[in-house]
């Protein structure tokens, strides 16, 4: 696979949007154009977000963790919902095999173990067991 073919998949794993095969296709005018695009907004080197960014993320996943529990939601998956996120995450082009990494959210499989945590993909690759609003997964209401 070439680079902006690669670059192309993670894009479209990112934002979901299926168009950027068109446009990068031979028969696309500005195909040349657009693979450039691709792999322009690929990081180098397989790159994460900041440091910064990374650790707004954890944050928000230890709140969301902590809220969970104050509302006796359970904060961990069971073994199977783990091993299930563990397969989609490794079939997924944002996924460093070497380091067992995220590189759209910067996340280690860790984040795989919470409950109230999705895939930083749009649309998701899996989703939260317990959510802020709305019923939980498992049929109960979220508690407000």
């Amino acid at each position: 696979m070439e680079e902006w073919q690669e670059a192309m998949e993670s894009e479209i794993a990112r934002t979901g949007h299926q168009r950027y095969r068109q446009l990068c296709a031979g028969e696309h005018p500005d195909h040349q154009a657009w693979r450039a695009r691709m792999v322009q907004k690929r990081p180098s080197g397989g790159e994460y977000p900041s440091p910064a960014v990374q650790a707004a993320n954890l944050a928000g996943a230890v709140v969301r963790a902590v809220r969970s529990a104050a509302r006796g939601k359970p904060v961990l998956v069971p073994g199977a919902v783990y091993q299930e996120r563990l397969a989609i995450c490794r079939q997924c082009p944002e996924y460093d095999r070497e380091r067992s990494r995220c590189r759209q959210c910067g996340c280690t499989t860790a984040k795989l173990t919470l409950a109230a945590e999705r895939c930083p993909l749009e649309p998701p690759r899996w989703g939260a067991v317990i959510r802020e609003s709305g019923p939980d997964l498992d049929g109960e209401p979220a508690a407000g």
